[in-house]
């Protein structure tokens, strides 16, 4: 691996780790996970903004260098949407599952409330939601909207590999 490279990943995998970090600690102590924002239920919103976020390390770190980017940085940068998608919920678990008293006995555990028994604000004028304007939890549907989140990491990392395929940074700086 060359330098540049390690350099770049370095910068990368750093900025996921305190992505995922800053989404736990703004539900632990504001109660808003950005992860689940959505826009029209389906517009995945929040997923967008973290992984801008989360990706913006490879970004600076390529624009800053005269590196290039190649097929294996496509593959490193797909499986670290999916790494950064687990990660999230990671961190989550690591710093809330010791809040739980042992509710939850493993990850997948965790996991599993986190995408099933989510419960989500709905700002309607039709009186649709409950009386504090929660739905009811939205069970196994949970996963199903996971598909355009995971969707939404997918197109934010492969985005920053097209904007830096060939023509490196340098194209970029003009």
């Amino acid at each position: 691996m060359s330098k540049q490279r390690a350099t770049v990943w370095c910068a990368g995998l750093i900025t996921c780790v305190i992505a995922a970090i800053a989404n736990t600690l703004m539900i632990k102590y504001f109660e808003t996970d950005v992860f689940t924002l959505n826009v029209e239920v389906l517009i995945p919103v929040g997923a967008a903004i973290l992984a801008a976020a989360a990706a913006s390390g490879f970004y600076f770190a390529i624009r800053s260098s005269s590196y290039q980017t190649d097929r294996l940085d496509l593959v490193l940068l797909l499986a670290c949407s999916v790494g950064f998608f687990l990660l999230i919920y990671l961190v989550e678990y690591w710093v809330l599952a010791g809040a739980s008293n042992g509710r939850w006995s493993s990850y997948y555990d965790f996991l599993n409330h986190a995408v099933t028994d989510a419960r989500y604000q709905i700002h309607d004028t039709r009186g649709l939601a409950g009386v504090d304007g929660l739905t009811d939890p939205i069970g196994r549907a949970g996963w199903a909207m996971m598909i355009p989140r995971f969707a939404v990491l997918l197109v934010v990392f492969r985005q920053v590999h097209a904007m830096f395929q060939g023509g490196g940074a340098e194209k970029w700086s003009e």
